[in-house]
């Protein structure tokens, strides 16, 4: 017979063997522990190295905004560009234009006696604008012989000594910003010879010519009926009378 003692020291290999060979995930936990400590290890040092990297960048540039170099003032113009003629386009100072209407042609009170370019009043804020087709005024076909003219076309309203002068054109496109130093002088031949006394100046690259509006309303033509139609009114010179 065995003692209690005697039985324990006989069984205890056994059950030494048969734990181990049940639960064998206690030795390899160690190292799969021990992997993933070294490389947090080493994901935090890279992390560390990589905000380091990036403070020296932030700090190597200055971002002070109070100590940025003012931004140059802007020197370029708007204009408003517009068709002028079949295929081509010219612009106008924006500074130099009071408003922009639509033209509604039964509204359109013919004046006789005038150059076929100027296509009578109308009422505008209250007053009377002359109306000019501008295209028939510089040598290009007239509004009238253009397919493409809507039948409400749009005036350009301009002002000169508080007078206004509606240019009658097809329809406006954009407004475009441009620097007025770098105009070039208008070239014989490539413009029609009517428009070439308008031309304030011809933008580089093709972008189209900049139109002159104190030209434009004191051309001579419009001047001398002017002031036929003063005389005829007895020298008033109202407001609004451009002819």
């Amino acid at each position: 017979m065995f003692t209690n003692s005697g039985k324990e020291q006989l069984l205890k290999p056994l059950f030494d063997k048969l734990f181990h060979s049940l639960f064998p995930v206690k030795s390899s936990l160690f190292p799969a522990r021990s992997a993933i400590t070294s490389a947090a290890r080493s994901l935090t040092s890279n992390q560390s190295l990589m905000l380091n990297s990036l403070n020296h960048a932030l700090t190597a540039t200055n971002l002070d905004p109070l100590s940025l170099e003012p931004l140059p003032p802007e020197t370029r113009q708007r204009l408003l560009r517009f068709p002028l003629g079949l295929h081509d386009s010219a612009l106008l100072p924006l500074e130099e234009i009071a408003g922009i209407i639509t033209v509604e042609l039964n509204q359109i009170l013919p004046v006789p006696e005038m150059p076929g370019c100027v296509l009578g009043i109308c009422n505008w804020r209250g007053e009377m604008l002359w109306l000019v087709d501008l295209n028939h005024l510089v040598g290009c076909p007239p509004l009238s012989q253009i397919r493409q003219v809507l039948a409400s076309p749009l005036a350009i309203v301009v002002e000169v000594n508080d007078q206004p002068l509606g240019l009658v054109v097809q329809q406006v496109n954009d407004i475009e910003l441009h620097e007025l130093n770098y105009l070039q002088a208008a070239t014989v031949g490539l413009f029609p010879s009517q428009l070439i006394p308008f031309i304030l100046g011809v933008l580089p690259g093709g972008n189209g010519p900049v139109l002159n509006v104190t030209a434009i309303t004191q051309y001579p033509l419009l001047q001398i009926h002017r002031g036929e139609e003063e005389r005829g009114r007895g020298g008033e010179g109202e407001r609004g009378r451009w002819f």
